[in-house]
């Protein structure tokens, strides 16, 4: 279940979605520059980091950076039939849970490392 702030008449932070985007646009760009445990160690080499991303999160991380950037240019586009249609997809705004997805793999990672010390 899902509600939106505006829902309760609260104002929509547009400015909000703009910082969100670009952390995660960012992300995408610090990922292939992290190093990545294995079972040999860390690995550091850039070119075995940015093929175990490509193999793993950069196309879930593309895929819902695209579409929030699309959301946020057809938002700002003004109040037209087409821009208000998209808007109310509600299936869309359920992308953005797929970095939820993530997130739990992210804590997990480090869960695991935290009590193998």
């Amino acid at each position: 279940l899902v509600f939106t702030m505006s829902a309760f008449g609260a104002p929509r932070l547009h400015w909000l979605d703009i910082v969100g985007a670009v952390y995660w646009t960012c992300d995408i760009l610090a990922s292939f520059r992290t190093g990545v445990h294995t079972d040999n160690g860390l690995d550091m080499d850039p070119r075995s980091v940015a093929r175990r991303y490509l193999a793993r999160w950069f196309w879930i991380d593309v895929f819902v950076v695209v579409y929030q950037w699309v959301m946020l240019i057809l938002e700002s586009g003004g109040g037209n039939s087409g821009t208000s249609a998209l808007r109310h997809l509600k299936i869309a705004r359920h992308i953005k849970l797929l970095r939820l997805v993530k997130f739990d793999y992210m804590m997990n990672q480090i869960m695991r490392r935290i009590q193998s010390l």
